[in-house]
């Protein structure tokens, strides 16, 4: 499209928004306006299907490029307004009717909800507060840009099966400094959504992370994959949580045909899954549908239960004490409890959410109401004599489904503590199932390792001290 022909096409657009901010729908004035800005739009689609518009706060793009780099008084103005009422873009197809315009002006004019008999009009809006107040990431600076553009050339030599030595360097060393390479991908996607280019920016990024992936998965010689890929996650667990969300689309929805939950996370051990997910759940404070589904997509029926008891473990020392923190925390668990019954995520995660997340505080004056039910049951779970039991038996079903020695010795350190707990509750149930896993209830997997056996034996000796037995005992004189 000629530039001049834009010019023409801003220059009626104002007019006509000036115009339909002064007079009612039927004036002639306006009726005048808005078909020049038609006639102008018609004359520049003549040639081009649709012509897409971004708004800065200060200037407009044309098909994603500043038609002047240093805008006029007449762009300023026009951006200004746009960007006042929270749009970010604006596409307009070839054919769009009178009506359609009509429509488009009313909605410029009453700033309600976009309407759906636009067919030919697409209008993006977008909160602005949620990127330049609540984020504060500013705007991205030369070194950032320089920092995309290497990322961006390593991900396409990736690609091209062509990464050299001095590129590899790089890519390690960017991987490595996790909070400054996410940081400028959260500017990039910022920026992206100014320009309403956001959905092209997410799709570049999953492309060159599953680039980088594949690429070191085929070269194990020269790049260790399982290294690359937990250096990933830490980058990915300080995105943006939309931006987040976005990448992990499944391939249907993202329209991509890369599943890249599945490629980063494929072959990586259950407690750097659980502590990605618990970085979540810290970043935002709250869990959600979209994170639930992400955990689902991670998690395998037989991982659950022990992934569940990390991510758990992890929130217990990750999430802010303060009462706002606490409580906003415990009402999401609530919510997405009552939301999906179904899911044994959010189930485990209310069962054995710790003592720490509920007792250490109290609910404002101001917030009691609201929370008041949620806060009663918690306590009251706590108060009720199975909650060790409860505990116990997620215990014991993480130690049946575990067969590396080390994580096996680990939690069997954790049962033992377990035991000792239940003796001085004098709850001889929990103390009899933890003392009959270590007698004889491991699985045939686990008895064919002899490292495993022996802190099986262990464990049952310490069991079985005579401290142990003479506690027992005083339970049957009593």
């Amino acid at each position: 499209m000629d530039y001049s022909a834009f010019d023409t096409i801003v220059r009626t657009l104002s007019a006509a928004i000036k115009n339909s901010a002064l007079y009612a729908p039927d004036h002639p004035v306006l009726k005048s306006s808005i078909a020049n800005f038609k006639t102008s739009l018609e004359k520049a689609l003549a040639e081009d299907e649709k012509m897409d518009i971004g708004i800065s706060h200060n200037n407009l793009l044309l098909n994603g490029k500043f038609v002047r780099e240093e805008a006029s008084d007449l762009y300023r103005e026009v951006a200004a307004d746009l960007h006042q009422k929270g749009i970010v873009a604006v596409s307009i197809k070839k054919g769009a009717s009178p009506n359609e315009i009509d429509e488009f002006f009313e909605f410029l004019k009453s700033g309600e909800k976009t309407p759906s008999s636009m067919p030919h009009i697409f209008i993006k809006n977008i909160d602005y507060s949620s990127i330049l107040t609540k984020t504060q990431r500013g705007i991205v600076t030369l070194e950032e840009k320089d920092i995309w553009q290497t990322l961006s050339r390593i991900g396409a030599a990736c690609e091209g099966d062509m990464l050299s030595e001095a590129e590899l360097k790089a890519l390690i060393k960017l991987l490595k400094d996790s909070k400054r390479t996410a940081s400028v991908l959260n500017k990039m996607y910022d920026e992206s959504k100014l320009k309403a280019q956001d959905a092209q920016t997410v799709d570049k990024i999953r492309k060159m992370l599953s680039a980088i992936i594949k690429y070191c998965e085929g070269h194990s010689a020269s790049c260790d994959a399982a290294d690359i890929k937990k250096d990933l996650t830490h980058i990915v667990s300080n995105l943006d949580p939309d931006l987040t969300r976005r990448l992990f689309e499944e391939p249907d929805v993202s329209g991509s045909g890369l599943d890249l939950a599945k490629e980063l996370f494929g072959g990586l051990s259950d407690d750097i899954i659980a502590d990605f997910i618990a970085s979540l759940i810290t970043a935002e404070g709250r869990i959600n549908e979209n994170l639930i589904k992400l955990f689902d997509r991670l998690t395998s029926k037989d991982s659950l239960v022990r992934i569940t008891s990390i991510v758990v473990n992890s929130l217990s020392g990750g999430v802010g004490h303060d009462e706002e923190s606490l409580l906003k925390l415990r009402s999401s668990i609530e919510e997405e409890r009552a939301a999906h019954p179904e899911s044994e995520f959010i189930s485990q995660i209310y069962k054995t959410t710790l003592k720490t997340f509920i007792g250490s505080c109290s609910p404002p004056q101001e917030k009691s109401d609201k929370f008041t039910g949620l806060l009663r049951e918690y306590n009251e779970f706590l108060q009720e004599a199975n909650i060790t039991r409860e505990r116990t038996r997620l215990l014991l079903n993480i130690l049946w489904f575990e067969e590396e020695p080390a994580q096996f010795k680990k939690f069997s350190d954790t049962a033992l503590a377990a035991f000792k707990e239940s003796l001085d509750k004098k709850d001889i149930k929990s103390a009899r199932e933890i003392l009959e896993l270590f007698l004889d209830r491991l699985t045939p997997e686990q008895k064919a390792k002899a490292e495993l056996v022996r802190v099986s034996n262990s464990t049952l000796e310490d069991l079985g001290s005579a401290e142990s037995i003479g506690r027992i005992a005083s339970f049957i004189r009593e």
